[in-house]
């Protein structure tokens, strides 16, 4: 069975939180934990568990920032963004004018380096 979670930054002290969201309201979301209560967190963080991990086993969320090795993509091809696609309805990496559905991918080629809401300087320029 997958796994399905979210995680978004809290509204006050910025830390991410993961678990179920609860409810989403216009200004605020709730992700409840698995252990403890539920956060107020600010919805324009939630982010999707995509289900796969990288090669270093960390779990890829939706607005994570990638590197990718394979398919004839690597480094110097810069930066991918984890989004979903509503056309081909399913998670994808694009930058630099490319994007490669997850399907894909296998984690031993993609590694997460950050995400769009605390490392958004990787993405200036897009390019290593």
């Amino acid at each position: 069975m997958r796994e399905i979670l979210f995680k978004a930054k809290g509204q006050t002290a910025g830390i991410w939180y993961h678990g179920l969201l609860t409810r989403l309201e216009k200004d605020i979301c709730r992700i409840k934990g698995k252990y403890r209560g539920d956060w107020i967190c600010d919805p324009e963080t939630i982010c999707q568990y995509t289900g796969k991990t990288d090669r270093n086993g960390r779990k890829i969320w939706e607005n994570d920032i990638c590197i990718i090795n394979g398919y004839g993509i690597n480094e110097e091809d810069g930066y991918f963004t984890v989004r979903w696609d509503d056309d081909d309805v399913m998670f994808v990496l694009s930058g630099n004018g490319l994007i490669v559905g997850f399907g894909y991918l296998r984690s031993c080629e993609c590694e997460v380096v950050g995400n769009v809401f605390d490392n958004p300087g990787l993405l200036e320029g897009s390019e290593r």
